[in-house]
């Protein structure tokens, strides 16, 4: 019998991954939130990228492995792209770079856990989170029909 994670659909990272854009939208203007509107931007574009991958027939317990995979979104990115993403999406420059930089910050869950010092914080602007939310939205709206049509 399949393991009954194994068996979750495409879909569910991809509605899931709306979710979290649609919050990021919601708390994003707000500069006291600015944190948490990052961590859910980067969330969101988490779960694109996996919700892409997983109709394209990756296992879940690929999407899942930290060494393999984790929460490193350049290289969810980079295996996304090496799947056919770029025939759904096309990657803006800055949203590639920022993703770059960011992913680091997500991956470490340093927008999860207090740090005394964020070396990144001085790039935390609000043109920043916009270019990546754009690049969330555009993902999502791109790769729609692509995973909402598979079967896994």
């Amino acid at each position: 019998m399949a393991d009954p994670v194994d068996r979750s659909p495409a879909e569910h990272f991809y509605f899931l991954a709306w979710e979290y854009a649609e919050a990021a939208k919601m708390v994003a203007p707000n500069p006291q939130l600015r944190t948490v509107a990052f961590y859910l931007v980067c969330h969101s574009i988490e779960l694109s990228l996996k919700a892409f991958l997983r109709a394209k027939g990756w296992a879940m317990g690929d999407l899942s492995d930290r060494e393999q995979f984790g929460h490193n979104l350049d290289n969810a990115l980079r295996q996304a792209e090496q799947a056919g993403l770029d025939e759904f999406f096309q990657t803006h420059k800055d949203f590639r770079d920022f993703l770059r930089v960011f992913h680091i910050s997500y991956e470490n869950k340093h927008y999860e856990y207090p740090l005394v010092f964020e070396p990144l914080d001085s790039l935390r602007s609000q043109r920043v989170l916009t270019v990546l939310l754009d690049g969330a939205e555009s993902l999502l709206a791109q790769t729609k029909r692509s995973v909402l049509r598979t079967e896994n």
